[in-house]
């Protein structure tokens, strides 16, 4: 009975043993999953949110003579005026983070993703101040993302999976433009609680440095995930500042770009594990938007039914809603599809078990959640005509 033990025990080390060296073997150039092997990531990381959260800071102390300010309307799940824009110091943070990067590295190719981000952050800005068309911000969108595929050459048949603009790069560049106007639209959506989006883009940060081995996307990745912690510190329940669209929307475009500008070759992975971490984004998101055109209701309205809304809004702490959402991916499908990652399984394989574990996981919060807190259902043509609920002792006391 002992050598039998023995013999499983020895099984079970060398199995662990043999992911543990897979990590090695794969992250060893980037970084470890302790992140020791490249203190110089810890440290652009660092970086990006000192600045990041000195800069947010200083925004939220000065709000008053900078004048922009989110004051609560039929659609949002506030019930006091707070402080917005604050995407814009998270954006220097990423900014010095890269640039830190580059001058150890003296490889300026790191700066690359902001020229196109550049005028999809200032047209955001602006529209943070006065409301711009919506037509205005997807046509600089359309350009941006236009310029990306510009930059990324032939790099945007990497992005092929079962065959879809394999043989064209006319009907790749145009699925690549699609799919980043959806992502960097769908992130600005879905920012609408405390702490939600910052969360979003930390975990999507930290998931390509881990799982992508390319030097420009880890750099990127690591800038983000900073920048992300600092602008949380003031941005978790209950928020003191929000991202606005110059943030929500560059976050999403900025990780829109990487699968086109990363390393030839790293175009599918480094999608993956993008829309992977977004899982809860695009399927609320988008299930939202399905539910809406068939309804007659105009899209580029604002409203307030997303699943995650209807939660918060029902009187259940924002953080709250963000934990169940964030902490429960990250056990249901993100370590699943890591340890699937280090045994080898390729993109399209875990693909398929990504949208199983995803799909089911929003599905179970859609039955459960009701029962737990209380979520009214969602009922036609109700998108900007919801009264608002009783907003939670939290909130009031803001």
């Amino acid at each position: 009975m002992r050598s039998g033990l023995r013999v499983n025990s020895s099984i079970e080390a060398g199995w662990l043993r043999s992911i543990w060296l897979c990590l090695e073997n794969q992250l060893g150039e980037g970084c470890s999953p302790s992140f020791v092997a490249k203190p110089m990531l810890i440290f652009i990381g660092f970086i990006s949110f000192l600045i990041a959260g000195g800069l947010v800071w200083l925004q939220w102390t000065r709000a008053t003579s900078l004048g922009l300010y989110d004051v609560p309307k039929s659609h949002s799940s506030h019930s006091v005026t707070v402080p917005s824009g604050g995407g814009l110091g998270l954006m220097f943070g990423l900014f010095a983070g890269v640039s830190l990067a580059v001058w150890r590295t003296g490889d300026s190719n790191l700066l690359l993703p902001f020229l196109p981000l550049l005028p999809v952050a200032v047209v955001s800005l602006v529209d943070d101040f006065r409301s711009l068309p919506a037509v205005l911000r997807l046509f600089v969108q359309g350009g941006a993302a236009l310029w990306v595929v510009n930059l990324g050459g032939n790099r945007t048949l990497d992005l092929a999976f079962l065959g879809m603009g394999a043989s064209s790069l006319l009907i790749s560049s145009i699925l690549a433009i699609g799919g980043m106007l959806l992502i960097c639209n769908i992130f600005n959506f879905m920012d609408g609680i405390d702490g939600f989006a910052g969360t979003q883009a930390l975990i999507s940060g930290l998931l390509l440095v881990v799982f992508v081995n390319d030097p420009l996307v880890r750099v990127w990745g690591i800038g983000i995930a900073g920048a992300s912690v600092g602008f949380l510190l003031l941005n978790w329940h209950p928020a003191k500042i929000f991202l606005g669209d110059i943030g929500s929307v560059s976050l999403g475009f900025a990780l829109a770009s990487l699968p086109i500008l990363g390393s030839r070759g790293q175009g599918k992975e480094i999608l993956f594990w993008i829309v992977v971490s977004m899982w809860f984004f695009l399927i609320d998101g988008i299930s939202t938007l399905v539910r809406r055109l068939f309804e007659g209701e105009k899209l580029w309205k604002s409203h307030r039914t997303h699943f995650y809304q209807r939660w918060a809004n029902s009187g259940v702490r924002h953080s709250t809603v963000c934990l169940w959402i964030h902490c429960g991916g990250a056990v249901l499908i993100y370590i699943p599809l890591g340890v699937l990652f280090v045994l080898g399984v390729n993109v399209t394989g875990r693909a398929a078990v990504a949208i199983v574990l995803s799909l089911g996981y929003f599905l179970a919060l859609r039955k459960l959640v009701p029962r737990r807190f209380g979520v009214e259902p969602v009922t036609p043509n109700d998108g900007n005509v919801l009264e608002r609920p009783e907003v939670s002792e939290s909130i009031a006391q803001e």
